[in-house]
């Protein structure tokens, strides 16, 4: 329909620089505009007679309800000053989870809209088409860590599968991938070989460096104090571990939201920093979705395009990828 409508536009333009053309007879005075419109209403109704007729289903059928899961923030039964420790936690589960296409895990910002998931799981499950939600709370004593979790049916509350772990700190890695996969059997969803060996794999061997990972999480990117201290943990990260592909794919973010005060110099930064992390694991979701926030930012829509769809392909459930690429233009 634009198409004809600018094809009429231009018709009309060049008739205008032209003599008067000879009467003619009322039926062949109809102009392509009127055309235009007629075709358009035909198709548009004949469209909707399709539309109306096709049998579809709803976004999440290819996913049954009873594999939707909520992950509910891990109470934190340390001291107030480990909140972070718990909260690293319950955000590494969700993303180990997420790995899993046969699961569709709800973003932590869709559950934090429950203020209180206990008493709205009724409420949750209808709203989130959950069919299980995940709760926990974490103790670390010096080395030790104890981590406690239940996995429940929705709406009914009913424990599906519950564990204790008391690991060292530097077991927390498997504690994360065990729940993963203990919940995924309680599920009974597939998990494909190449999801396996992702939640398997160690971010870090150093302790230290997912410590100082842990700690900048909390801090707010928008606010450039918490930023710089951010950026400053991340640093310390990485020098413990060079390696730690988990701390580079971070430093883009912060850098971005620090490009947005300073200007163009961080974006390059973000970008650099974004393909180091891809470099060190290819298959890192959140790598490739910083890379993708960094090149936006700098004016390369395709190639962010391309790097956000390449998040997804690598985790089905990446909701910042999709809502970034959705709006891209």
């Amino acid at each position: 329909m634009r198409f004809a409508l600018e094809t009429v536009a231009d018709a009309r333009g060049a008739s205008a620089a032209q003599e008067p053309a000879p009467q003619r007879a009322p039926w062949a005075r109809a102009t392509p505009l009127w055309i235009a419109i007629a075709a358009a209403t035909i198709l548009g109704i004949g469209g909707g007679v399709w539309y109306a007729r096709t049998p579809r289903q709803p976004a999440t059928a290819a996913i049954p309800p009873a594999r939707g899961l909520a992950v509910l923030p891990f109470d934190n039964l340390g001291e107030a000053g480990q909140a972070y420790f718990a909260a690293g936690v319950t955000e590494e589960v969700t993303l180990q989870l997420a790995k899993v296409s046969a699961l569709r895990v709800m973003s932590r910002n869709a559950v934090a809209r429950f203020k209180d998931p206990s008493a709205q799981l009724p409420e949750m499950t209808r709203e989130l088409h959950i069919g299980a939600v995940l709760a926990g709370s974490v103790r670390q004593a010096g080395s030790q860590v104890r981590v406690s979790v239940q996995l429940l049916a929705a709406p009914s509350g009913e424990t599906l599968w519950s564990e204790q772990y008391d690991r060292t700190l530097s077991n927390i890695f498997d504690v994360q991938s065990d729940i993963a996969f203990r919940v995924v059997r309680a599920l009974q969803a597939s998990l494909a070989p190449a999801e396996r060996a992702r939640i398997q794999r160690l971010p870090t061997n150093n302790t230290a460096a997912y410590e100082a990972y842990l700690r900048q999480r909390p801090l707010v990117m928008a606010v450039p104090a918490q930023n710089a201290e951010g950026l400053r943990l991340l640093d310390e990260a990485i020098a413990l571990d060079p390696k730690f592909a988990l701390a580079h794919a971070m430093r883009p973010r912060r850098f971005t939201f620090s490009g947005n005060v300073t200007g163009r110099d961080d974006y390059t930064w973000a970008i650099q920093a974004a393909q180091t992390a891809i470099s060190l694991d290819p298959q890192l979701s959140r790598a490739h979705y910083a890379l993708g926030v960094a090149l936006s930012k700098v004016g390369h829509i395709d190639d962010a395009r391309l790097a956000m769809q390449l998040a997804i392909e690598l985790d089905s459930n990446s909701y910042m990828a999709m809502e970034d690429l959705a709006m891209m233009r």
